[in-house]
């Protein structure tokens, strides 16, 4: 039994054999689809027999929708479910749903005097098409106006006469209960598969509405898109309208694989949301910050939000309101590996003061704090709060969960899904759901215990109604008896009124619904009837009969608050306990033993292994501790490989899958643990333990074992395997086991115990750097090698052509001398240019010749022959320009080098080129000319002997040139010398001078009695004894007496008898 507000253990004196609630049952009048179809419903109280019975109409073929029920502020209850006839009665409305066989929706109002007063029905056109109402809310400020929200397909008047839409998605709306019609409609389209788009609860606060659900794919508002995020398959939403016109003012988007929302509630400023996920991680409105990280991601996990409703944000930590909350599965199931384990949030609740939820979870669970181990089907109650779960039906001070609802452990049977939590304002918390079999619905048993129809077998499912205490603990549980089987989807509270909505499945099909005034009293039972009241145990009044005062003689009634003050060492509401061997539990009606004794009132001593039983069916019992077994009187350890986590008396439990413990005595499943050298065959301690391999432990645990063989590192699959690396195969096995490294021109890209038929040949004939190769991208082309294509590294190897490579790689081959590569290519080497290929062998390149020039890099051309006779300085000329003439060779046109190239005339060249010739000693250089050079004048030019000679005595040139002779001297002169290069060099001669004393282009004589010794111009010198003659530079003249002898050239005396005057 436990208390909303604290969750505290609570021993309620039980009251035997004594009716906790009765009920007036105010039964809908509900409508028929068959004449003769009707179902037996039964409220059942814990004497197991029926109060009140009621009839349940047939009212479709398929169930109601979840949470498709309301209350208004005025009582009247909004009821909404499926059909697929194409008509159907509600009250006295017929409703035409369009196309037979479709799901098409109905809604009404009903109130307990004129049953339904209102009706309307969705529409379809087509096979195929749905129109599905799953979710109705009330405004808590009006009475006139009501929501709905649902998914639609295809074709079909969603608007209840008002709007039709084609395709898939989401709709919400808005009615006034004065038309059939909606007020405005608002839809969602989405591309997802409609099966798993749901608009699971709406709520109304002040002018805002707001729906919860999910989808897996966007949802497309008019007026805003909620995309999919963080690569979810399916994702929860929650979307905020305004009621005035339905726009969307806000929308969000959970994140995980999978996620839903499925209960929305609010108080104040606060939206309070639960449902589940699926995933690694859960976030809101993808804020990057994981608000809960999951081990296992294949596990569904439950969780509680508060939200501002204003902007759609998170609450922050620590503002009014604030709660979040998280249930988490913790492990697979360790026996049946096919059972799909889950933990869900149903419905929430909230009177301001304390936020209530309600769900189920399946297998192993965590609730922060709280955990189970118990791999049973549950559903729970829990209050939670800003920091996690304030309580998850707690039995004591520790929080440890216990079976909130038991049954035999038969075809795992239990609890169902659609789950519905309200308040009332007495706060009273009212629960309804599923179930199969019989149960208690607490461990104390203070409620009756819950069974299905006699007549039921193990697979039929009846409705519980479950009402807890405002103070704690189970206050009544009652179940609804039918024909049929029960889906309760819907539990609402107000004025002492509990009002319970579901569908009806099997023997018949069809919805129902119950309404029933509550008679709350706390200590004795409700009279039967309309005028219900409580009749009180002995020892309490009060209207609700929760005043007392009776304490049996051992301590002091207290008058004013009719509490009693028990006397030390006993204790209970009316001091009716002794604790003997312990003290009063702070709940003040129990006993708290200490640890060697138990009992009812601690009066039994245990062994010194073993502790009192804690259970009412063993307190007469001692039973040994956890990691004990015995019989109580003699209690031992549990042996190695063995543990007991339960105080008892049975045998301790050998682990599972081959494990072992670190110590005698283990007290739970999670001691049991791998041993030296083994360690788990998977990554988690569900497989089994076997042998190291490649690797060894030194430890009892479950962490992998360590390698210790070269080139090794851990499964990626296994705890206790150790792998070759990439690039290395498996030698041996077992013990012997090592790793080998693929060989060369092999690789091997993944991780694994595989031999060596698992390395891959490298492709396109290439091969590996070294052993161990571990991709396809470390095969390169081998030495002397390259890729045939040099874009791609997919092209085969091939060899050089003039060319080398010296190591593994996919670098371009290195060309030989005097080539280069071939545009384009990696391999193939060309002749450079300046050189021509010869086949050999070998192949290779030859310098083009002096003379000879090659352009271009290939080897398809020859050398090509320097025009215009020029030659090369050397071998390998590449350019044409490089053509010039050769030794003692230059340019016929100085201007012009592709003119043609003659020898060198009186000049020498010493080198390739196309420079001017160097003139030879003695000669000038031709102006305009590079090859020829000139005789100076004094010099002609000797073509035989190609030089230039002095003009000889006598002669002379005055003109410099090849082509003037040497010309004779006039007026018979002649020159001082050879090389004379003017007239004027020419003069008279030894003994000559010239004849005309005033001239020198006159003739040279000889001089007449006179001398000359010297050449030149000069007058002759007379011999003595003659004199000048006048005007003579050549004759001199005999003296007196004398006459001159020609013919002797000489003067002789004149003969005797002769005078000269």
């Amino acid at each position: 039994v436990y208390s909303p507000a604290e969750g505290h253990n609570q021993k309620w004196h039980r009251v035997v054999g004594a009716m906790h609630w009765a009920a007036l049952l105010v039964v809908a009048a509900l409508w028929s689809c068959c004449a003769d179809a009707a179902a037996r419903a039964d409220l059942v109280a814990a004497t197991d027999t029926p109060i009140s019975h009621f009839a349940v109409d047939l009212v479709a073929r398929r169930e109601t929708s979840h949470h498709a029920h309301a209350i208004m502020p005025d009582g009247t209850v909004i009821l909404a479910g499926m059909a697929t006839d194409s008509t159907q009665q509600v009250g006295s409305t017929t409703l035409n749903g369009g196309f037979a066989g479709n799901y098409w929706s109905w809604v009404g109002l009903h109130d307990s005097s004129s049953g339904f007063f209102w009706a309307a029905g969705t529409t379809t056109s087509a096979l195929d098409d749905l129109v599905m109402i799953t979710a109705t809310c009330a405004d808590p400020a009006s009475s006139s106006v009501f929501y709905a929200a649902g998914v639609y397909q295809g074709t079909g008047n969603i608007g209840l006469a008002g709007t039709t839409k084609t395709g898939n998605g989401i709709f919400v709306m808005k009615f006034s209960r004065s038309s059939t019609s909606a007020v405005w409609v608002k839809t969602a389209n989405t591309a997802g598969d409609i099966s798993v788009t749901y608009a699971s609860k709406c709520v109304v606060l002040g002018t805002s509405v707001y729906v919860g659900g999910s989808s897996d794919s966007d949802l497309v508002f008019p007026d805003i898109t909620l995309p999919m995020t963080c690569g979810a398959t399916s994702s929860g939403y929650i979307v905020s309208l305004n009621t005035g016109d339905g726009t969307v003012t806000w929308g969000k988007r959970l994140c995980a694989q999978i996620s839903m929302v499925h209960g929305l509630v609010t108080y104040g400023s606060t939206l309070y949301a639960v449902g589940f996920f699926r995933g690694n991680f859960f976030d809101y409105d993808s804020t990057s910050t994981v608000l809960q990280s999951v081990t296992d991601i294949t596990c569904d996990n439950g969780f509680v939000l508060s939200i501002d409703t204003i902007s759609g944000a998170l609450l922050p930590t620590l503002s009014p309101g604030y709660v979040r909350a998280f249930a988490q599965q913790t492990t697979a199931d360790p026996l049946d590996f096919t059972t799909d384990y889950a933990v869900d949030v149903r419905d929430v609740t909230t009177d301001g003061t304390a936020v209530y939820v309600v769900g189920h979870f399946q297998g192993p669970v965590s609730f922060g704090t709280f955990s189970s181990t118990s791999t049973q089907t549950f559903v729970y109650i829990a209050q939670a709060s800003a920091t996690g779960f304030k309580w998850v039906n707690a039995t004591d001070l520790e929080k440890t969960i216990t079976t909130y609802a038991a049954w035999p452990t038969v075809d795992n049977a239990g609890m169902f899904f659609p789950q519905s939590v309200a308040l009332d304002a007495d706060g009273f918390i009212y629960h309804t759901f599923a179930f199969a079999v019989p149960f208690y619905p607490d461990t104390s048993h203070t409620c009756q215990r819950l069974h299905t129809r006699a007549s039921s077998s193990s697979e039929d499912h009846d409705a519980a109604l479950v009402v807890y205490r405002p103070t704690g603990g189970c206050y009544i549980a009652s179940s609804l008896d039918a024909d049929s089987q029960q889906m309760p989807v819907f539990v609402g509270a107000m004025n002492n009124t509990v009002h319970v909505a579901g569908f009806l499945y099997g023997t018949n099909w069809g919805c129902f619904y119950a309404k029933a005034t509550m008679c709350k009293c706390e200590q004795g039972y409700c009279t039967a009837g309309t005028s219900a009241k409580c009749l009180c145990n002995a020892g309490y009044t009060g209207a609700r009969c929760n005043t007392a005062c009776s304490c049996n003689g051992h301590g002091t009634c207290n008058p004013s608050t009719y509490a009693c003050a028990c006397d030390r060492g006993y204790c209970g509401a009316h001091c009716e306990l002794h604790c003997a061997g312990g003290v009063c539990a702070p709940d003040g009606v129990s006993c708290l033993c200490d640890s060697t004794h138990m009992g009812v009132q601690c009066e039994i001593t245990c062994d010194s292994n073993s502790v009192h039983g804690c259970l009412a069916s063993t307190f007469d019992e001692c039973l040994c501790k956890s990691g004990y077994t015995g019989n109580g009187a003699t209690c031992s350890m549990c042996s190695l490989s063995y543990y007991k986590s339960t105080i008892g008396n049975s045998d301790c439990t050998q682990c599972q899958y081959y494990a072992t413990t670190a110590t005698e005595g283990a007290i739970s499943s999670t001691a049991c643990m791998c041993g030296v050298n083994m360690s788990r065959s998977g990554l988690t301690t569900t497989t089994d333990c076997v042998a190291c391999l490649m690797s060894a432990k030194t430890t009892v645990d479950d962490g992998p074992c360590t390698c210790t063989v070269s080139h090794t590192a851990n499964s990626a699959t296994s705890r206790a395997q150790c792998e070759c690396v990439a690039g290395y195969y498996v030698v041996g096995s077992s013990s012997t086991a090592s790793c080998s490294g693929c060989p060369i021109g092999k690789y091997k890209s993944s991780q694994g115990n595989t031999d060596e038929t698992s390395c891959a040949a490298c492709p396109y004939s290439a091969t590996t750097a070294d052993v161990g190769t571990v991709s396809e991208g470390d095969c390169a082309c081998g030495v002397n090698a390259s890729r045939a294509s040099a874009t791609t590294n997919s092209s085969n190897c091939v060899s050089c052509v003039m060319g080398f490579k010296g190591a593994v790689g996919n670098d371009a081959c290195t060309c030989a001398a005097n080539t280069s590569l071939e545009t384009d290519s990696k391999v193939v080497c060309e002749c450079a240019a300046g050189y021509y290929y010869t086949a050999g062998p070998p192949q290779h390149c030859v310098a083009c010749p002096a003379g000879k020039y090659k352009p271009y890099v290939n080897d398809s051309e020859s050398c090509t022959t320097c025009p215009y006779a020029a030659t090369t300085a050397g071998e390998g000329t590449t350019r044409v320009e490089d053509c010039a003439c050769g030794l003692n060779m230059s340019r016929s046109d100085a201007a012009n080098n592709a003119s043609q190239c003659l020898l060198c005339v009186l000049s020498t060249k010493s080198s390739v080129g196309n420079q001017a010739c160097t003139c030879l000693p003695g000669v000038t250089p031709k102006a305009g000319s590079k090859i020829e050079c000139e005789c100076y004048a004094g010099a002609y030019y000797n073509a035989t002997g190609k030089r230039c000679e002095a003009c000889p005595t006598g002669q002379y040139k005055s003109s410099i040139g090849n082509s003037a002779s040497c010309l004779p001297c006039p007026y018979n002169a002649t020159t001082a010398g050879t090389g004379t290069a003017s007239v004027n060099g020419c003069v008279c001669g030894l003994n000559s001078s010239r004849a005309d004393s005033y001239s020198n282009a006159s003739m040279c004589v000889p001089c007449v009695l006179s001398t000359k010794i010297q050449l030149g111009n000069d007058a002759c010198t007379c011999l003595p004894g003659k004199t000048p003659k006048p005007y003579s530079k050549v004759e001199c003249q005999c003296a007196a007496g004398s006459y001159y002898d020609v013919p002797n050239k000489q003067c002789a005396d004149f003969p005797v008898g002769q005078y000269k005057p």
